[in-house]
């Protein structure tokens, strides 16, 4: 895995910036856009906490958890959903979609077992499949676009050499025929391998 960012903040300097970063930031227009925003920012930051109380994540990471937040994601954690496998099998380790009961996009992330950097890689996966939505640029409409070109050979020579991709994980998609999602989790596994701090950069670009 890439090298990690050192932890800056202690727990009691952090947590009190997180929530401020988080409710200082909402733009909401309107009395019942403004509690809808508000729930999601509380959701999120409760969310977070959990994780960095339970991973000891990096700054880089909290912030980028925190940029996914306030582009209007709820952040949540180890819910039920991480109890059971995906599709193809594979243990879940996090997910990012659009839920049609809430009608908000979430950002759910595992337990990992406790392990810091197995969840640090899950992040920046999961923030890849968020730009992949911003790029898509209709929000709730289920689509993502691959925020890198998937039909240029040199993108497919670039996954084929990483070591740090779960190559397992997206070829199943391959085999199942599934090629929309091949892609996107192609793109997203590339994006996990880039610093939080470059996700960073991207998601503010939008």
């Amino acid at each position: 895995l890439p090298h990690h960012h050192s932890l800056l903040f202690s727990q009691m300097k952090i947590l009190p910036l997180l929530t401020l970063a988080l409710t200082t930031t909402a733009t909401v227009v309107g009395t019942a856009t403004e509690a809808h925003g508000a729930d999601q920012l509380k959701q999120s930051t409760q969310a977070i906490h959990q994780i960095y109380n339970t991973h000891k994540i990096d700054e880089a990471h909290w912030q980028l958890l925190v940029a996914v937040a306030r582009k209007g994601t709820v952040v949540r954690y180890n819910t039920s959903e991480c109890r059971t496998g995906d599709a193809n099998g594979f243990t879940l380790g996090g997910y990012y979609g659009w839920n049609t009961g809430t009608r908000q996009t979430e950002m759910v992330l595992c337990g990992h077992g406790g392990d810091t950097q197995a969840i640090q890689s899950t992040i920046r996966h999961e923030a890849g499949h968020k730009i992949q939505d911003l790029k898509d640029g209709v929000r709730g409409d289920g689509r993502l676009a691959p925020f890198y070109n998937t039909q240029d050979p040199e993108f497919w020579a670039f996954y084929s050499k990483q070591g740090n991709i779960d190559h397992e994980y997206v070829e199943s998609y391959k085999k199942s025929g599934d090629m929309s999602t091949y892609r996107l989790e192609a793109d997203a596994e590339v994006q996990q391998t880039e610093s939080a701090g470059d996700l960073i950069d991207r998601i503010y670009q939008f």
